[in-house]
């Protein structure tokens, strides 16, 4: 399956994805909130 996938991206290389504002911002509060989450003990018992 590697070796497909590999095939498929060799012959059209994946396009650059649009991201707007909101999807940036988005991704960024995500990404912090699984952070903040990490280190915190379970507090919903």
């Amino acid at each position: 399956m590697d070796d497909f996938v590999a095939l498929v991206n060799a012959r059209e290389p994946a396009k650059p994805r649009k991201v707007s504002k909101l999807d940036q911002a988005m991704e960024e509060q995500i990404s912090r909130s699984g952070r903040a989450r990490a280190g915190e003990p379970d507090q919903a018992k």
